[in-house]
């Protein structure tokens, strides 16, 4: 660990750590994690940071451990238990804890009153593990109020375990129990434990648990019976159109406050959209309605509309991405976004709108009564011709700050269409996707000039296009301006090829040849930008650790080394130096030139906890251990965020310019 003026003394753990105190100069450090001034303890592979966040007081008495990703040694779990018996919020996901280790956790938490979060999720630890935890939590001074056990191998055997101690946390308001197979019988054992009136449970997550329509009716019960109940996700079970008219009826008879209900993937059909109209109608209270990958179509979809459209309903957030909406349907929709200005986020990933239904869309959206903040429309069959309309809403529109059009044919023509619209003063739009919309280097002059002229454009996501090598540089170059407010700029080639200029747009498949890739020359602007931050020269190689402005980065990021053996060069046959035991695929594939590859797991490590967190896989990139939670959800894939520094009139900037292969 490299020297720190004035030296601090021996730390407890073992690995590179440091202490950053809120409003302090870079330089100033606490004593140890032990100090009551470290707040948060977090994991980076092999690494340890210690962070205080800048709202917090110095002294306190609680701390936080986050290590997720991290096949723990039984060195390292010794340096980590004492931390369990003081943490107030553990998070140790995906850490490859087994039976084995659950002893160890047990006995910590019987010690830690102060515990009040609980997450274990992506570990194999059975039945008996879950056994072992749940009787570490039976104290009578634990005041757990959130437990996550997301897809820790447990089955419908150890739900009565499960359920018994659901009679004794009166302070448990949160239950995480999603990729675990529970099935009928498994949910029934829970739902006995949830009936009883010492249990207060007001959020639980059963996505994924191998549910059936059986499960329903005891699920109805819970929720008749419990008025303090906000949050039910029964996604991705087969309860058909049967279990969902019983949950239904079950929410009408209940006097429970429901906030959100989540039935993604549960085979709703037509059928089903008049008994959810009446839920929407009914509870006031409900903000969030999540009813994606379900056949709903157009009729359903105006069926459900009456509720949404009802006095009472103040939906904010409504997800019905890929179910079978046409422009047909878009003209009921858009009754409601004109009537209530209460409805914020709005998805419709995935269905055929086609044109007429974006120029329906953006019409309703310049409307004065369309309070719309965040609209997702990826794969929706647009092309370029709908982009002079959604170019009006963002030179228009004065509420809606999000706009995810990816995996749309938009074209050269179609960015260009949008920039015009971004450039204009009166543009709030604060985040833009815009990944595989055949965006080529031909565009990359009008998005720099956008992103001079533009002063709310804060994040920006080109991932998937042929840019190539003179637009990456123009957006480059754009970037580096102090009058360029972007903070956040995406271009991650998840298929594995750079196109060379003048591609066509849609590349080939996985494994074929693309063309030419980014030579090294051009890399060294980008790791200027990602190690510098500011206009001087890039550090070289041997020149030492890299110093960014930004002082929460700058004493643990090391020095970025690019790997410039192309195809065809000496070496380019030995296996990259970017390995990674999380995503071993990299050495297999080690005959492409990853130029990108090191300085991509260089990053993975140290910044992982600072990138956007969208979905519930908090990695950044293909990391196979937590990848198939992706699923369909919307996601950050490779978003690199960095924190503001502390330097006057300068902003740190990043641009993730990255090559894998899947």
């Amino acid at each position: 660990m490299r020297a720190l003026s004035p030296p601090l003394p021996a730390l407890p753990l073992s690995v590179a750590s440091e202490l950053l105190l809120p409003g302090s100069p870079p330089g100033r450090r606490a004593s140890s994690p032990e100090s009551p001034a470290c707040e948060t303890v977090r994991g980076f592979g092999q690494d340890v940071l210690f962070l205080l966040p800048p709202t917090q007081p110095l002294f306190t008495s609680t701390m936080s451990l986050d290590i997720q990703c991290e096949q723990l040694s039984d060195a390292r779990w010794a340096e980590l238990l004492p931390l369990l018996q003081q943490c107030q919020v553990v998070r140790l996901d995906d850490c490859g804890l087994t039976e084995a280790r659950c002893s160890d956790i047990s006995s910590a938490l019987r010690v830690n009153p102060a515990l009040t979060e609980l997450s274990l999720r992506g570990n194999e630890l059975g039945d008996a593990g879950v056994h072992c935890v749940l009787q570490g939590l039976q104290s009578p001074s634990c005041k757990i109020q959130k437990l996550s056990l997301q897809d820790c191998y447990l089955t419908g055997a150890g739900c009565g375990v499960l359920s018994s101690t659901l009679r004794s946390l009166p302070t448990l308001q949160e239950l995480h129990l999603s990729d675990n197979l529970l099935g009928d019988a498994g949910l029934q054992l829970l739902c006995e434990g949830l009936l009883d009136p010492q249990c207060r449970l007001e959020k639980l997550q059963l996505e994924y648990c191998n549910l059936s329509a059986a499960s329903c009716e005891p699920l109805a019960s819970v929720l008749r019976a419990k008025p303090d109940f906000k949050e039910l996700t029964v996604s991705n079970n087969n309860i058909s159109e049967a279990g969902v008219r019983v949950l239904c009826q079950g929410l009408k008879d209940s006097p429970c406050q429901l906030e959100a209900l989540k039935l993604e993937g549960c085979g709703i059909t037509s059928d089903n959209c008049r008994d959810l109209c009446s839920i929407v109608a009914s509870k006031a209270s409900l903000r969030e309605l999540a009813l994606g990958s379900n056949k709903l179509g157009d009729v359903g979809l105006a069926e459900l509309c009456p509720g949404l459209l009802h006095p009472s309903s103040s939906l904010r957030t409504l997800w019905i991405w890929e179910c079978g909406i046409t422009a047909k349907g878009c003209g009921d929709l858009c009754r409601v976004l004109r009537t209530k200005e209460s409805l914020k986020e709005l998805s419709l990933a995935g269905n055929e709108l086609g044109d007429e239904g974006a120029r329906l869309l953006c019409e309703t959206l310049l409307e004065p009564g369309c309070q719309l903040e965040s609209l997702w429309v990826k794969s929706c069959s647009f092309t370029a011709a709908c982009c002079s309309h959604f170019s009006s809403v963002l030179t228009q529109n004065k509420c809606l700050l999000e706009l995810q059009i990816s995996n749309n044919r938009l074209g050269d023509a179609g960015v260009q269409e949008l920039c015009q619209g971004l450039g204009q003063p009166g543009s709030v739009l604060r985040v833009l996707w815009l990944g595989d919309c055949d965006v080529s280097d031909r565009s990359c002059g009008s998005l720099a000039a956008t992103l001079l002229a533009n002063h709310s454009l804060r994040e920006l996501d080109l991932s998937n296009n042929c840019l190539g090598d003179a637009g990456v540089l123009q957006l480059v170059e754009s970037v580096r301006q102090p009058g360029c407010l972007l903070e956040q700029l995406v271009y991650v080639d998840a298929l594995g090829g750079w196109c060379g200029h003048g591609c066509p747009g849609r590349k080939a498949g996985v494994g074929e040849d693309t063309g030419p890739r980014l030579p090294l020359a051009s890399v060294q602007p980008v790791r200027h930008l990602l190690v510098c931050g500011d206009g001087g020269p890039a550090a070289g190689p041997g020149g030492g650790e890299a110093i960014l402005e930004d002082h929460l980065l700058r004493r643990f990021l090391p020095l970025l080394s690019l790997d410039d053996r192309l195809r065809g060069s000496p070496g380019a046959e030995q296996p990259l130096p970017c390995a990674h035991p999380v995503y071993p695929r990299f050495e297999e594939k080690r005959s492409d030139p990853l130029i990108f590859a090191s300085i991509f797991w260089t990053l993975y490590k140290p910044l992982k906890h600072f990138l956007g967190r969208r979905g519930s896989c908090p990695s950044w990139g293909p990391c196979e251990v937590c990848w198939h939670r992706r699923r369909h959800r919307p996601t950050w894939h490779g978003l690199l965020s960095l924190p503001k520094g502390p330097a006057p009139g300068k902003q740190p900037k990043a641009l993730a310019v990255l090559s894998w292969v899947l």
